[in-house]
Parts: C-alpha cells; structure tokens; sequence
C-alpha cells in the first residue's frame, strides 16, 4: 500500500488522500491504516483532521471514535453512506457495509444521548441511502443485494428507534421497505432456477430473514405516533 501511495503521489493530492482514507476507513484498526494516516499530511484535510493525533506509532483508531466524530459532522455521515452504496458493487462487500452500518447506529445513538433526537441534518442527509437500500430496486447479485438491504434496515430501524418522523418520509420509508422485498423475492425465484438444490436452500434461508426483519421493521414503522404536522392543531 506505501508503494503504491508513494508511486502515484496519491498522499500528495488532497482529494485522492481524502478518498483513500474514506476507502481504508472499514480497515482502520489494522497496522497499514496508521501507516496511511502517517504518510498523508491531514493538517490539508479539514473532514479528516480529528485523525491527527492518531497518526502517530502505535496508536489505534478505535470505531468509537469514528462514531463520536460523526455523530458531530454531517459530511462524514454523508461519506460513509457513499462509501456503503459504492462498495455494494464489490465482491465480499459485507465487512465494509457491517462497518459503516455499526459506526451509523452508534453516531446516531450518540446524538440522542445529547440531544434527545437524532439531529435533522443528520436525518436529511442519511435517509435518502436508508431508502435507497431498502428499495434495492436492481440487486446486481442475490448476495450483495441482501447484505445492502440489510445495511438499509438496520439503519431504518435505529432511525426509527431514535427519532420521530413526519408523516411524509415515515410513508417514504414504509413504502422502500416493503417494495424492495418484493424485488428481493422476485430476484431470489429468478436467480434460483438456475442453482443447485444447497444453493437454494442457504438463499432461501437468507431471504427468510431477510423477510422477517423487513416486516418487522415496516411494522415498527407504521406503529410510531407521526411528528404532527406544521400548523397543525396538537
């Protein structure tokens, strides 16, 4: 990885430095990340400045400050989503999109701590990758169309579980839920009739859960009292 950096000057360039720490971000507890964080000069890097005093040997960045960090910062939430919908196109995609989830789930969590509420920056900026998962409108593959929609669910239900929606994108978010395991189940009776008797069986276990969960959470959804309206008489 150094020498690759160091061949393409990619530490030297503000945005290919900032794009490489947001893609080693799901290997950040790892020897090389620091490594990184070392060679780039992150004093030229406002959104990732907080990483400064980890740039040092021997230090290690833990996911809790990561999370506390975009609990603050609307950007990095914005990053992370961006980092989880592009990532979906790779193989073996799940570690990223579980980390990106867990450090989700945890600003949000953070946020209510000290507000009551997630915040509504936050929310505008996150609920249209939650939707966009949950619909799942074209999974490219059965697998990594799962473990996407499952990104979208998990952050669907925290969101739910840490704020209270308008009535508008509580019906947008019902809506994506229920219509992207429809597509899942239609994309798993294709993809199956073309796979072995074991393959069908460990997918089929997949979308199983992935039905219950979805259900369970368009449920808990749907039984959360709407933020009232503007104007409207409480």
């Amino acid at each position: 990885v150094e020498y690759l950096l160091r061949k393409y000057d990619i530490h030297l360039r503000p945005k290919t430095a900032s794009t490489m720490i947001l893609v080693m971000l799901p290997h950040h507890e790892e020897p090389y990340f620091l490594r990184i964080l070392q060679l780039i000069d992150l004093a030229n890097l406002p959104e990732w400045s907080f990483l400064r005093p980890f740039a040092v040997p021997g230090a290690r960045v833990g996911r809790s400050e990561l999370a506390a960090q975009a609990s603050k910062d609307v950007a990095m939430v914005r990053s992370l989503g961006r980092l989880s919908q592009r990532n979906i196109r790779l193989p073996c995609s799940q570690h990223s999109l579980s980390f990106t989830a867990a450090v989700l789930v945890e600003a949000l969590t953070l946020q209510t701590h000290r507000k009551g509420t997630v915040d509504e920056r936050t929310l505008q900026t996150l609920l249209p990758f939650v939707v966009t998962a949950c619909r799942n409108k074209k999974p490219k593959n059965l697998e990594g169309g799962v473990a996407w929609q499952n990104w979208g669910l998990v952050l669907a239900s925290t969101i739910v579980e840490t704020s209270v929606l308008a009535p508008e994108p509580q019906k947008l978010l019902v809506t994506s839920v229920l219509h992207g395991l429809t597509q899942q189940r239609q994309a798993f009776t294709k993809a199956m009739k073309k796979k072995s008797s074991a393959a069908f069986v460990q997918n089929r276990d997949s979308l199983s859960l992935l039905l219950s969960n979805g259900m369970i959470v368009a449920l808990t959804i749907l039984s959360q009292e709407p933020l009232p309206l503007s104007g409207a008489d409480s």
